[in-house]
């Protein structure tokens, strides 16, 4: 581990899982707790002790099934982004565009970790050296997390193709 506790890292996995979740104005913390919880199967104490008040210690089968939950939301974040490069890829025409896909698709293929996905990130993103559009990549959400920016990271390839729209259900 790094400099975070277990029991930090578990916090930090419980209130992203609850971020996921949230529906937007109008929904509150506790129903989006609530749908984390039943989503992934965890104790809805378990994320409300993680947020509100964090435990000195946790058990290791709650962790696990933390770690579980966190990966499979990565998962299907990786899954939606492939998807919309197949889009994007489509209806892009420009060469700036094409540009920008192509990054957006490389960022997808890096090495898992978060060390080596920010080593392969490029130093200057093909949009703004075209200076069309401005792909928002971030990678320093979930450190120990592989992939986790995608989940968490908003990300828009073209300005009327926005990555990771919320889903509603």
């Amino acid at each position: 581990m790094t400099d975070m506790s277990v029991v930090d890292e578990a916090s930090t996995w419980a209130d992203w899982l609850e971020q996921r979740e949230h529906r937007g104005p109008g929904d509150t913390v506790e129903a989006a707790r609530s749908r984390a919880s039943r989503k992934h199967k965890l104790p809805e104490s378990l994320l409300w002790s993680l947020r509100y008040r964090k435990p000195k210690r946790i058990w290791a089968d709650l962790y696990k099934k933390l770690e579980l939950a966190v990966a499979a939301e990565v998962q299907s974040q990786e899954a939606h982004l492939a998807h919309e490069i197949a889009i994007t890829r489509a209806l892009v025409t420009s060469e700036a565009g094409r540009a920008v896909v192509e990054e957006a698709a490389a960022f997808l293929a890096a090495p898992v970790g978060p060390q080596e996905r920010a080593s392969a990130e490029p130093a200057s993103p093909a949009a703004e050296r075209a200076g069309e559009l401005t792909p928002i990549i971030s990678n320093a959400v979930l450190p120990s997390m592989s992939r986790a920016s995608l989940a968490v990271a908003p990300m828009t390839l073209c300005t009327s193709i926005p990555f990771f729209q919320r889903r509603t259900k």
